[in-house]
């Protein structure tokens, strides 16, 4: 018997054809003997990074620091800092990322979680086209939203808070404890049925160094934390993580023929030139229903 399935582990990096099936069931049963079947889903892997990985990362942040690649214009975060990095020598690409693509497509019949007129050809490589560091003070926070490109990562460098502290603060009482979200870090995803589910990690320090690794579609959002009532602003700290996305590499020109970096150039040489809003038509008009609100306000006031 065949199941349909994402793949059959033999057709490169396609994903969603379901006429290809997969047959490594194992679907002997004795007769009135019944078993439970998981269908079809995507996941997402969770590694713990070794030091050494921590350590160039590290490094990776403070030239970052220096080099001031600003990366707000292209992020959803509600965050004070966020700033690209560079991935010298392809080192986290080659070593960390590519792996964790491989591991992925074991587990999902040998293919990426994109469709399949995402990528030219199954052979388009994967390239770590987008990498930056985000730096979240008490209160700020990174609403739903997903990325671009084929897979996406997050890691955690520096967790100033306790998920189990912050729950406890007083506006938080009340609430039913799966509901107290501060601090965490949530996907959602819709299950078989068309529901919506969510998965949070409850983070504290203890998730110092680890990694989840993700389709780049899948939604996720990142809670904020608030200050401890008692406790000097200057030790709450600030949440400090690493975020990336690989895309499919069919200009050949890696990163420099990302289509996303061709839109920040532009958008970079359209900053730079300055435009006088004065004469602009649309502001005008938005002026005029200003002064007829006002206007309005006034006569009302006045009954």
């Amino acid at each position: 018997m065949n199941f349909y399935t994402a793949g059959d582990g033999t057709s490169g990096t396609r994903s969603d054809d379901k006429t290809e099936t997969r047959t490594d069931l194992n679907i002997n049963m004795a007769a009135g003997q019944s078993r439970w079947q998981t269908g079809p889903n995507y996941g997402w892997i969770h590694t713990e990074l070794s030091p050494e990985v921590m350590k160039y990362l590290w490094k990776l942040i403070k030239k970052g620091e220096v080099a001031k690649d600003d990366y707000k214009q292209r992020l959803a975060g509600n965050i004070s800092t966020e700033f690209g990095i560079i991935d010298e020598d392809n080192y986290f690409q080659d070593n960390i990322v590519l792996p964790q693509v491989e591991l992925f497509r074991n587990n999902n019949g040998g293919s990426d979680p994109v469709r399949n007129f995402v990528q030219m050809s199954p052979g388009s490589p994967l390239r770590l086209t987008e990498f930056w560091v985000n730096c979240s003070k008490p209160g700020e926070f990174n609403p739903y939203h997903f990325h671009g490109g084929a897979y996406s990562f997050a890691i955690w460098m520096k967790i100033p808070y306790d998920w189990d502290e912050q729950s406890e603060l007083k506006q938080f009482q009340g609430t039913k404890i799966q509901d107290r979200k501060v601090g965490c870090f949530e996907f959602e995803y819709i299950d078989m049925l068309g529901g919506i589910r969510n998965f949070a990690y409850r983070l504290s320090d203890a998730f110092e160094g680890q990694m989840v690794f993700f389709p780049a579609s899948l939604r996720h959002t990142v809670y904020p934390f608030f200050n401890i009532p008692g406790k000097p602003e200057k030790d709450n700290g600030t949440r400090i993580s690493i975020a990336g996305n690989l895309w499919y590499d069919t200009t050949g020109m890696g990163s420099e023929g990302n289509y996303s970096t061709i839109l920040k150039e532009s958008a970079m040489k359209n900053e730079s030139e300055s435009y006088d809003y004065s004469n602009d038509e649309f502001k005008n008009k938005i002026d005029i229903k200003k002064k007829s609100r006002k206007t309005k306000r006034k006569g009302f006031s006045n009954l």
